[in-house]
């Protein structure tokens, strides 16, 4: 149907916990960097999936509760 396939890659966990760190400040919360790292690695292994902005979101809304 579409003759051309875009190929997005998954970032490096460093560049995805500082996406996720970046979207807290965005909500005007700080979540210091052992935290964010902690939850991006549990999130990464519970639901064996690629790093995206999506599951950044997903972790963000879960570090604010």
């Amino acid at each position: 149907l579409f003759p051309l396939k875009v190929e997005f890659a998954y970032p490096q966990l460093k560049a995805f916990i500082e996406l996720v760190q970046q979207l807290l400040r965005r909500e005007g919360c700080e979540g210091d960097y052992d935290s964010v790292q902690n939850a991006c690695i549990d999130y990464q292994v519970g639901a064996n999936e690629g790093l995206s902005f999506n599951a950044a979101v997903r972790i963000m809304h879960a570090l604010t509760g």
